[in-house]
């Protein structure tokens, strides 16, 4: 259709008519015109509101067409990309059914469900207060009109007290979803913070790996799988010895997964001769990083002898040796051994420099005494010393009873323990866990359910982003998809929900978690 203009003259006056002409082919497949409406005289038409007429009388025939009044514009937009993300996931998760099953125990009006998601989207969207929360909430694309702060708060003690259950069913999901390899598991810990000195039987002073010496704190234990999922989690007292908290972590995979077989990887200062001994106890292989200098001398100039090694890379050598028993894999790293070197090489300019303005106190600290052979009242460079810890540059070692993996997998399998301490980022940063601001223990164990429960969903969408072949962190795929927005029109008859555009990269990001694209209109009612 279009609009034709038709002169003609009257009087030696030209006149303008409009008329709304539609195209159409007759039986013989020739196109020919006809007239819709005959409009009047142009400049009639212009001076009035007749257009706008015809087309307000036109629109409540229409199924598609929508007409905007400038003078009654208004549009509000909310957040609408992260939240078609979470919700998905937790439709293939099932988290719904399992949270509606907790809910049923409890005499509790408020939906359950609903709350525990807000929290866990604004932990990966924008992390905030539970009392922020409520003010957040009307941001997003989401319904949560009836959801009240003491809801929050209930929520997390439910979470809480329902923690085992929560946990042992997102594993079985892990393992039908996702089918993780769990021949080797990854265990570490981190603390993390209040702000506030004082203590209960959870919050504790101890070694604070944030550097919060003046803050109580907890012990987070995580236990990951080779593929980063993560499989439970252990909340301990801030005082907590880190040897101490495997026992549980054996007791979690043997009695409660039933794994009977696997490879449990920690770091050197977790895993101690008692607790390498409770691993071998429990029926498991282990593999930990070995302090090779503390080892007795007598095997040092074994450890030492690169003819021994074979070369595997680069500049990688691995050798193989047998210590009371079990194996002690030993590896030689060019670019470590060069590291090394320059390390020692900047410390020992900082120790002369110091050692000239006979600035001794500043020096004894671990890395600037093992150097110095340090007198009452002076300090010197001990160059014996030097000579031997540059002879160990470069060296590394594990442990393990385990006589199936090759050096290789072994060494591998050891790297792969980075994905605990990126895990530990994620909670920490992305989730923003620290510092927290509850008080009593079952709300600080809610809190940290909520977080294991976000951080399950991160690692999910970091999957399925690697699976799809996008090469994105998961802050830039939320940060992206956070600009994926709804826009509430308003008309004189109707409110409308729609979305923003989506292309490129929200595109792809959207097929990548399986999200299906809404449609352009998400909502219309009429206005009351």
């Amino acid at each position: 259709m279009w609009i034709k203009r038709t002169k003609t003259k009257s009087k030696n006056k030209e006149y303008v008519y409009l008329q709304l002409i539609q195209s159409y082919r007759d039986k013989q497949g020739k196109t020919r015109h006809r007239v819709i409406i005959n409009l009047g005289k142009e400049k009639d038409v212009l001076d009035s509101t007749v257009v706008d007429d015809i087309i307000k009388g036109l629109e409540k025939l229409s199924k598609e067409l929508i007409i905007i009044e400038k003078s009654d514009f208004c549009a509000d937009t909310k957040i609408l990309g992260p939240i078609l993300a979470v919700e998905t996931i937790w439709k293939k998760l099932k988290l719904e059914k399992k949270l509606d099953d907790i809910q049923k125990q409890y005499k509790i009006k408020f939906d359950f469900n609903e709350c525990v998601k807000l929290m866990v989207i604004n932990r990966l969207v924008d992390p905030k207060s539970k009392q922020a929360i409520m003010e957040w909430k009307n941001k997003i694309y989401f319904d949560s009109n009836n959801i009240k702060l003491q809801h929050l708060y209930r929520s997390l003690d439910i979470l809480a007290e329902n923690k085992e259950t929560l946990e042992e069913s997102l594993y079985k999901t892990s393992m039908s979803l996702f089918k993780p390899e769990i021949k080797v598991v990854f265990y570490d810990l981190t603390t993390t913070y209040f702000e506030s000195q004082i203590a209960d039987i959870l919050r504790r002073m101890g070694y604070s790996k944030d550097n919060k010496t003046d803050c109580t704190q907890i012990v987070l234990g995580l236990l990951l799988s080779k593929d980063g999922i993560p499989l439970g989690y252990e909340v301990f007292p801030g005082n907590t010895y880190e040897g101490s908290t495997v026992a549980t972590m054996l007791d979690k995979l043997n009695n409660h997964y039933k794994i009977g077989k696997l490879v449990f990887v920690g770091d050197r200062g977790l895993l101690s001769k008692k607790v390498l001994h409770e691993i071998e106890a429990a029926g498991y292989d282990y593999i930990v990083a070995a302090k090779l200098k503390a080892l007795p001398k007598e095997y040092h100039e074994r450890i030492l002898d690169l003819s021994q090694y074979r070369q595997v890379g680069d500049e990688l050598w691995l050798s193989e040796m047998e210590i009371d028993g079990k194996r002690l894999i030993l590896g030689y790293n060019g670019i470590r051994a060069r590291r090394d070197r320059a390390q020692r090489e900047e410390i020992l300019k900082k120790l002369t420099k110091n050692l000239k303005n006979d600035s001794t106190k500043s020096l004894i600290n671990k890395n600037y005494s093992r150097y110095l052979k340090i007198g009452k009242t002076s300090a010197k460079i001990d160059e014996s010393r030097v000579s031997e810890i540059a002879r160990w540059d470069g060296f590394f070692g594990y442990h393990t009873n385990n006589q199936e993996l090759t050096q290789e997998e072994t060494l591998e399998s050891y790297r792969l323990l980075w994905q605990v301490e990126d895990s530990f980022r994620h909670l920490k940063s992305t989730l923003n866990m620290r510092p927290m601001y509850l008080w009593t223990p079952k709300r600080i164990r809610g809190h940290i359910m909520m977080c294991y429960l976000s951080f399950y969903l991160l690692r999910i969408i970091e999957r399925n982003l690697r699976e799809y072949g996008l090469e994105i962190s998961v802050e830039q795929a939320l940060d992206e998809l956070s600009e994926l927005r709804t826009i509430e029109i308003t008309t004189k008859t109707k409110i409308y929900i729609a979305r923003s555009k989506i292309s490129g990269l929200k595109t792809q990001i959207l097929r990548a978690l399986s999200c299906k694209i809404p449609k352009a209109i998400l909502k219309e009612n009429v206005v009351a």
